[in-house]
């Protein structure tokens, strides 16, 4: 079976991917891609995986109940906005607090948590040639940030040009295991830029659990749906219980806009 990810949808974004899971014929299993930023309302996105032998675009799952709820006491059940779109009204993103969505749907229940971390300052982003003896291949953004000196920080970076999402098939993530607490040099992607684009480079600061789905679903991408030679891709580690795919995160962020020299 396959299904769609809704992630570019839910950033606005106008890259739709479509990840190969495995080449069994087998039950649609419940999807459900969410997010909360802070300062602004929840979204989520409730679709059905396809069968990988009668592939079609993912219908949205109308009907469920979908409440919203965080670790400061407040609750909201979501209002369905479209065809499987499902959006707060009153509540909205808090830094420091930790969100739980709870989506029940044909039966079931299903439940993921995220924490809104703290949005980390990115401090700069700038530009190096791909090829210093060939400028003519374009150059590669890097950003610079600090790491907090508390462990276990992650984040996702986004690329942009005006609203233009660039490099949508790529999800680019950093932990800090190995740099906790210094100053950041980060290759941010591999896109290569020529002089006088403008760049909107966003980081976001996420939880493990957004690192954890993001990162296999990277390197889920990145293969291609497998091949002859190569084993079919698993899903994306999830970090909702009882079996639905997708993910929940809250996010912050910061950005820079950088101009190629």
């Amino acid at each position: 079976m396959r299904y769609a990810s809704i992630l570019g949808l839910l950033i606005l974004w106008s890259c739709q991917e479509v990840i190969h899971v495995d080449l069994n014929s087998a039950a649609p299993l419940t999807v459900i891609e969410g997010r909360v930023e802070e300062g602004r309302s929840c979204t989520v996105f409730i679709t059905k995986t396809t069968d990988f032998f009668n592939p079609q675009l993912p219908v949205g799952v109308q009907g469920a109940t979908v409440v919203l709820s965080d670790d400061a006491g407040h609750s909201e059940s979501l209002s369905p906005f479209a065809s499987g779109i499902y959006q707060s009204v009153g509540m909205v993103g808090v830094s420091g607090r930790t969100y739980t969505l709870t989506v029940v749907t044909e039966g079931k229940q299903f439940t993921a948590s995220s924490k809104l971390t703290e949005p980390v300052q990115l401090d700069s982003v700038y530009f190096l040639p791909q090829n210093p003896l060939n400028l003519a291949r374009g150059y590669i953004a890097y950003s610079r940030f600090t790491d907090p000196s508390v462990t276990g920080n992650y984040y996702y970076f986004t690329l942009s040009n005006d609203t233009t999402r660039i490099d949508a098939r790529r999800y680019i993530t950093f932990s800090d295991r190995l740099n906790n607490g210094e100053a950041i040099t980060f290759r941010t992607g591999g896109h290569r830029f020529q002089p006088g684009e403008t760049v909107i480079v966003r980081m976001y600061s996420i939880d493990k659990g957004v690192y954890d789905y993001l990162n296999t679903l990277e390197r889920t991408v990145s293969t291609g749906g497998g091949g002859a030679q190569q084993a079919s891709p698993g899903n994306p580690v999830s970090n909702f219980t009882s079996g639905a795919l997708g993910y929940f995160g809250a996010y912050s962020y910061t950005e820079r806009t950088a101009v190629v020299p």
